[in-house]
């Protein structure tokens, strides 16, 4: 009788959150049933994200803006968004342990992620008056909603990862908010 309590207890020996992740031949036999989700999709969005940004800029160039500057802003912000989505990605990835798949498939989805939701929050900014602080605040709710629906559809992760992917990603984008337009209010 001189045993241990696990000894008593041999179910409590495991740990109490254990974390599967796909197996790297799992994932690329998902990834290559799936050339819609994987390509086709993602290029979709480019397409739709594309068309938001133009009618974006038709309405600021109506407003008075001229379409170049509202084009080259359009293309800045763009730049801005991947990198830092890309960024965000990578350092979840490490923090994670997160398999993204193969890089020319996550820069592809982090590009229609991010000009998607760049493009709907330039939208949902420019509905609002140019000095109040709601359409910055709604379209941060927006795009924060929109990329994690869009990790959830393109990446095998869970509802944590996902979560955590979206919170990190979103931190950079309000850090890079906060420093542009500080000079500016």
């Amino acid at each position: 009788a001189a045993g241990s309590i696990a000894d008593a207890y041999p179910q409590r020996r495991s740990k109490v959150l254990t974390y599967a992740h796909a197996t790297p031949q799992e994932a690329a036999e998902i990834r290559d049933r799936s050339m819609f989700r994987e390509w086709y999709l993602p290029l979709g969005i480019i397409a739709v994200g594309a068309v938001a940004y133009v009618l974006q800029i038709s309405l600021g160039s109506a407003a008075g803006g001229t379409t170049v500057g509202l084009a080259g802003a359009a293309m800045l912000a763009i730049a801005l968004e991947v990198v830092l989505t890309l960024v965000g990605v990578g350092i979840s990835s490490k923090l994670m342990s997160i398999d993204f798949g193969p890089i020319p498939e996550v820069i592809l989805k982090c590009v229609a992620t991010s000009v998607l939701g760049s493009a709907l929050a330039a939208l949902t900014v420019s509905i609002f008056p140019k000095d109040e602080m709601h359409g910055p605040i709604i379209a941060l709710q927006v795009v924060v909603i929109l990329y994690w629906v869009l990790f959830y559809t393109f990446f095998e992760m869970d509802l944590q990862e996902c979560v955590m992917t979206v919170a990190i990603i979103t931190a950079f984008h309000i850090a890079a908010f906060c420093i542009v337009f500080k000079p500016m209010g």
